[in-house]
């Protein structure tokens, strides 16, 4: 899945990293169902939240 840039502009976030994991977490589950063979990681870039799911080889 491609990362998801939540908020714009650089400065303070308008999210917390909570909130914009439960965003891309939600919208997330509603294409794969299952988030469980994915590792999450979440970066603050200068135009904001950068969720990626990275599929774990089990």
């Amino acid at each position: 899945m491609p990362a998801v840039a939540t908020t714009p502009g650089i400065g303070q976030p308008r999210l917390s990293s909570n909130e914009a994991l439960k965003i891309a977490r939600l919208d997330a589950e509603r294409v794969y169902r299952d988030l469980t063979l994915y590792r999450i990681a979440i970066v603050l870039e200068a135009d904001g939240w950068h969720v990626d799911y990275e599929q774990q080889i089990r």
